[in-house]
């Protein structure tokens, strides 16, 4: 029979007693009260109900208690039945008899149904209302439980421990249980020596004692009390197969315990125990064992539980990014080092270590040659440790930082802003104001650098800088075609350096092509000669021996002239086809005409197409014509104009094809091609000598009358400059140069639609075009660019095609960029223009995935049109990214590595990019992280490639499982870098290391944890 019944049925038959007993004997067993009660005993409630209600219903005899006893039964029936209206009957019930034992009955078996249920809220509803003197001893013992255990779930500790208390003082089936709760609310209340009483009386018992050992080793380590936590727990945690609850804790606390004793070779084997069973344990815990392992100078073992530690946003986080930079130090691992006191000298807990961390992450800046991070360094460690006493240690670094630093222009504004200049900051001085002028050079900004390597000469101290600053000044305004400024300072070279300086030499060479520009060629002859015999090896020897070659042609001087352009072409010179032309114009004046032949054939045979392919047809065309040789001139002429229809030389062409006719004595046909000129090139430089021509072959002719309508045209085309048509040309025009481009748009615009006809035409489109390119309005631009080329014979067309094809491949349409960059080469007639049109077909190829056409145009820039050192940077790189492209990624390494070894721009720091991401794709991450710091040292001031070199830097870390240095290299980016793709990508990747973290790591503190949690002690009662 179910316990809680016969408590029911006992403690019914003690309140109505002996009165109901005689009274009931007088019926029949069958009586529906009896049958009731047999089935109620038997759990069967439904059947119950009804019998105890038909007994109600039909017994007409029936006495007060026994209507009372039925009405009872039926209640609980109900609750039992959990039928609708079981709890608001019984309520009925005690109300009916409030004050009364019956009352106490069924609150207490409404209390006991809601405790079973687990409602313990409304169990302690219910419970409250009992009498407990109307009950027996059982239901006492019953009631206190039920009730002290709810008002442990609720937390009110003060009601539960008293009512334990009186269960701990007699034999019933609840005082081990009160022992155990008691024990747990002392151990709450922090009264450990009653907690430790009570939990050792429950341990008694099977059923508590696998509980209460993690209890009770708990209160030794709350009361510091190592030794006899050690000693009472040390056999559990020994125990493998111990069925103690919590007993991978019980080792972490005996860890804790040898931990604080001192011992840390036990501490140590206990934690490792403790973490291998534990898939994310807490950070202090980790922190623990890293000391631990620390002390006993197991660097390998400490370091690993530190990086986790130090992911954690904390107090711990920080000591262990302390600790770990140690490590790393130790190691010599310095990079690591550095993420490890970066993010340690961010604490707010600990200013000793944060000086110590920021102290030691500027040292270790400098000697990773981290000069712009060191000074950022240094200064924020003086900012918040005036005091310190490695103030006086960096403010010595600082210089020498700045010396050594790429950011040249704080390196100045720092030295300038001293008031008092030791000789070291003098000569450092000297040294960063040289530098910046270097870069300012290299930028193209060279009235700026001029700037800075005149305050290199502020303090020369140090000789050979003097020297190349004046170089550098004369190279800066001889760009700038400030010749007689640049001669100054090649001339000073003269008389500071020495015979045999490398710069004296190339002072040689400045002045050669200062006097050459000049037109002073016999002054830049001797300059050129003594720079070419001073080493055949020098880098600019080709190009000086062709102006040399150049300087006697100039003078006349044909056999010294003929004797260079042939050492020229002995030397394989990238310009051979510039010294056949030569070749063949002095074969021509001097009247070989064969030999001329031979040169000019030399350069008609080039491929691809030379860019003198039309001087050479043109010139043979005239040296034949001179020769009265008319019928091959012609035929030259009209090779040429059907080969080179967009060559400049179409005006001379057709005017030298109008002499040819003349000299044949067909006059017509003469007429015919000067009519061309005056037609189709009005305003070409020859228009005039053509009309003069035409007047003559006409009266030759016998058609004077059609010369007044060719005078008319040319008059039209070249219109008196005080017209009103032309003050409205020159005022847009003046716009335009003013850089007034906005107005300048709006002026030219209105005069082309003023002035359809104008012939400045061609020239105000073109400057429309490119007012429209410089507003970045690259529709209107193109439009107009296309115009400009669809006018073919026109000066403006190799640069409407160069900033046509920039157009189209800045809107990624790199068909079309190709299409116009190849009509580009095609015209191209100067080094400078074959190599953007080519460099252009080589970035458009790239885009378009034909690496082969990548390969082909990148070795043609190196062997044909390597006009700088940065065409062949950039032409050695896209030959490594043409390879790479292509899978072949040995090819591609190798080229990378030419290209960085001898590039000092972009192109270098994007071969060395690339080449890390080689090395991270085959999985060697450390020579990929290496390479990457590399990158930041050698390129440091290209910011875009800086930052995806940390961010790479990053996913190098993630991927070798370095979550710290991670997520250092990660923030770094997010608080530094300017490159917004770059950032976005490293914020996906914080978040990516968030998950991994989790994973690894739990941040909660194990000191703070619950011992044993609430739902554990239901389940012991149950």
């Amino acid at each position: 029979m179910n316990k809680k019944i016969l408590c029911f049925l006992a403690l019914f038959g003690s309140t109505f007693g002996a009165q109901a007993q005689s009274t009931l004997s007088q019926r029949d067993e069958n009586i529906s009260l009896d049958k009731g009660k047999h089935l109620f005993e038997r759990q069967k409630y439904a059947s119950a109900r009804f019998q105890f209600q038909s007994f109600l219903d039909n017994e007409k005899n029936a006495s007060q208690l026994e209507i009372d006893e039925a009405e009872y039964f039926i209640a609980v029936c109900a609750l039992y039945l959990e039928n609708a209206d079981g709890g608001n009957l019984i309520e009925a019930y005690a109300k009916k008899h409030e004050g009364s034992g019956y009352a106490s009955l069924a609150y207490f078996d409404l209390g006991g149904y809601y405790f079973k249920r687990k409602k313990y809220d409304e169990a302690v509803d219910h419970l409250e209302k009992v009498d407990q003197y109307a009950l027996n001893e059982s239901q006492k013992n019953d009631y206190l439980f039920w009730l002290s255990y709810s008002y442990f779930l609720e937390q009110r500790f003060d009601d539960a421990l008293p009512m334990f208390n009186r269960l701990k003082l007699s034999d019933n089936k609840y005082k081990y249980a009160a022992y155990y709760y008691s024990g747990y609310i002392h151990y709450k209340q922090e009264k450990y020596d009653r907690a430790l009483r009570d939990l050792k009386a429950a341990g008694k018992t099977d059923i508590y004692s696998a509980q209460v050992p993690y209890f009770i080793s708990n209160i030794y380590y709350k009361q510091k009390d190592y030794r006899q936590l050690v000693e009472y727990a040390e056999p559990f945690a020994k125990n493998k197969r111990s069925k103690v609850v919590n007993n991978d804790e019980i080792k972490l606390l005996v860890a804790e315990s040898y931990f604080e004793m001192g011992d840390y070779e036990n501490a140590s084997r206990y934690f490792e125990e403790y973490t291998k069973v534990k898939k994310s344990p807490k950070a202090d815990v980790l922190y623990r064992a890293a000391l631990a392992n620390m002390k006993l100078d197991r660097l390998d073992k400490a370091e690993d539980n530190f990086k986790k530690v130090a992911l954690v946003e904390d107090s711990l986080g920080y000591y262990a990014s302390y600790y770990l930079g140690g490590i790393y130090v130790k190691d010599d691992r310095k990079p690591f080092a550095l993420s490890a006191y970066d993010k340690a000298q961010k604490t707010s807990f600990n200013d000793e270590m944060k000086e110590e961390a920021a102290y030691n992450h500027s040292r270790l800046c400098m000697e990773l040659e981290k000069y712009e991070d060191a000074v950022v360094s240094m200064r924020k460690f003086k900012e918040e440790f005036p005091e310190s006493q490695y103030v006086e240690e960096l403010d010595q670094l600082i210089g020498e930082a700045y010396l050594r630093s790429n950011d040249f222009k704080a390196a100045v504004e720092h030295l300038e802003s001293l008031s008092y200049k030791s000789s070291k900051m003098k000569k450092d001085f000297q040294q960063v104001t040289f530098s910046r002028g270097v870069q300012l050079f290299n930028q193209g900004k060279l009235k700026s650098s001029v700037g800075f390597f005149k305050k290199s000469l502020k303090y020369p101290i140090n000789h050979e800088l003097v020297i190349q600053a004046h170089y550098w000044m004369g190279e800066a305004y001889s760009i700038a075609k400030r010749y007689a400024d640049a001669k100054d300072h090649y001339l000073q070279i003269q008389t500071l350096a020495s015979d045999t300086h490398e710069f004296k030499n190339l002072s040689y060479y400045g002045l050669g092509y200062a006097y050459f520009n000049e037109e002073k060629y016999n002054l830049a002859l001797p300059y050129f000669k003594r720079y070419v015999e001073s080493n055949a090896s020098n880098k600019h020897s080709a190009d000086a021996l062709m102006r040399l070659a150049d300087c006697y042609y100039v003078q006349k001087a044909y056999v010294y002239a003929i004797d260079n352009y042939k050492k020229s072409v002995q030397e394989k010179n990238p310009d051979t086809d510039y010294a056949y032309f030569q070749l063949g114009m002095i074969s021509g004046i001097e009247k070989d005409l064969s030999s001329s032949r031979a040169y000019f054939d030399k350069v008609l045979e080039v491929e691809p197409k030379s860019r003198y392919y039309d001087d050479a047809l043109y010139q043979l065309a005239v040296f034949e014509s001179v020769a009265g040789n008319s019928q091959a001139s012609l035929k030259l002429l009209d090779q040429l104009i059907e080969d080179a229809p967009e060559s400049l030389l179409m005006p001379f062409a057709y005017e030298r094809k109008a002499i040819s006719y003349s000299n044949l004595g067909n006059y017509s046909k003469a007429v015919e091609e000067y009519k061309v000129v005056i037609d189709e090139y009005p305003t070409s430089s020859n228009a005039n000598s053509a009309l003069l021509g035409l007047q003559e072959a006409l009266s030759k002719a016998g058609k004077q009358n059609e010369l007044d309508a060719y005078i008319a045209k040319y008059k039209e085309a070249n219109p008196d400059s005080e017209t009103v048509e032309n003050v409205a040309y020159e005022s847009a025009k003046s716009l335009y140069f003013d850089q007034q481009y906005h107005q300048a748009s709006k002026s030219l615009s209105n005069y082309l639609i003023d002035y359809p006809n104008s012939p400045y035409l061609v020239d105000a489109k073109y400057y429309l075009a490119d007012s429209y390119y410089r507003l970045r309005d690259d529709e209107n631009a193109v439009k107009w660019f296309n115009d400009v080329i669809e006018d073919s014979k026109n000066r403006y067309l190799p640069k409407a095609l160069s900033k046509v094809s920039e157009i189209h491949f800045t809107q990624k349409e790199y068909e079309k960029a190709v299409q116009a960059s190849k009509h580009y080469s095609g015209i191209a007639r100067s080094k400078k223009d074959q190599f953007k049109a080519w460099s252009m077909m080589v970035k458009s190829y790239y885009e378009l995935e034909k690496y082969d056409s990548v390969d082909y145009y990148a070795h043609e820039i190196i062997d044909k049109v390597a006009v700088s050192a940065n065409a062949t940077n950039m032409a050695n790189l896209y030959i490594g990214k043409a390879a790479l492209g292509k899978g072949l990624e040995d090819e591609a390494m190798d080229q990378f590595i030419i290209t960085m070894n001898t590039a000092k721009d972009a192109n270098g720091a994007e071969a060395q990019y690339l080449l890390a991401e080689v090395f991270h794709k085959r999985g060697q991450y450390e020579q990929s992280i290496q390479t990457l710091y590399d990158l930041s040292k050698n390129f440091g001031v290209y910011e875009y490639w800086l930052s995806k070199a940390f961010l790479l830097i990053a996913d190098n870390y993630i991927e070798s499982d370095e979550l710290f240095q991670a997520k250092a290299t990660l923030q770094s980016i997010i608080d530094k870098s300017p490159v917004e793709e770059v950032v976005n990508g490293a914020k996906e990747r914080m978040k990516k290391i968030s998950v991994l973290e989790e994973e690894t790591i739990s941040s909660q503190d194990s000191s703070g944890m619950e011992m044993v949690d609430v739902d554990s002690l239901h389940s012991i009662v149950e």
